[in-house]
């Protein structure tokens, strides 16, 4: 899967350079951008598994009258919908362990393409 949205993107000088903006649409926020923090990669993990829970369920994983109810129901993880039971334990370990709060507790890229089955079968 590819994605992009290059509408508010800027160039980094080196990898594990970090962003403290707040841009985008705030359903793809992270736990570190509402908090105001230093963001690199591990955010674009936590939209990867924001967009696996809406290809799942057909909707985003947190929701909230306004922005403000939406970050909290982010900051506690409580999501709109579990992923039904029709979808396999790959993809729900996946998007359990992509939607943790912790950055330095969710899966790398390199983790998902060593630890997770289903993606070798595609790749």
């Amino acid at each position: 899967m590819k994605l992009g949205d290059f509408g508010v993107s800027f160039a980094q000088e080196k990898t594990d350079a970090k962003a403290i903006t707040r841009t985008g649409t705030p359903y793809y926020h992270s736990p570190e951008m509402i908090k105001g923090a230093p963001y690199g990669a591990e955010n674009d993990i936590w939209c990867l598994g924001v967009i696996l829970y809406e290809l799942c369920i057909l909707e985003p994983p947190f929701q909230g009258k306004a922005v403000d109810d939406l970050y909290a129901n982010v900051m506690d993880l409580k999501f709109v919908k579990l992923i039904p039971e029709r979808f396999s334990e790959n993809i729900k370990y996946l998007i359990e362990n992509l939607l943790v709060i912790d950055q330095k507790k969710r899966l790398t890229i390199n983790q998902i393409l060593k630890e997770v089955p289903f993606i070798h079968e595609y790749a």
